[in-house]
């Protein structure tokens, strides 16, 4: 706007204060009409509540595990190994249930 004159510099003004007045004449407008209303506005909805997981990814696995004993270790390590190498569904079964 520097190089502007005073006189293009008012005019840009009152442009702008008449736009100003018409934006509000519009809206009490609206507002005084009985028929239309202006929605309220809406509450952005609240996030949802954390699940279990998303508080503690590694809870399920920490409850699992905490009460490891060396029993429990051995046959965990023994559940996994055979896992790997492809093992009988029965046997990780059976393993997986004395585990439980």
């Amino acid at each position: 706007m520097t190089g502007l004159s005073d006189t293009e510099r008012n005019m840009m003004r009152q442009d702008a204060m008449r736009r100003a007045q018409e934006m509000r004449r519009q809206s009490t407008d609206q507002q005084k009409k009985p028929g239309v209303q202006a929605p309220p506005p809406q509450k952005p909805a609240p996030p949802p509540p954390p699940t279990r997981s998303m508080q503690n990814p590694a809870q399920p696995l920490q409850e699992l595990l905490g009460t490891l004993n060396p029993e429990r270790a051995l046959i965990l390590g023994l559940l996994l190994l055979l896992a790997k190498e492809g093992a009988d569904l029965k046997l990780l079964a059976a393993l997986g249930y004395i585990f439980m």
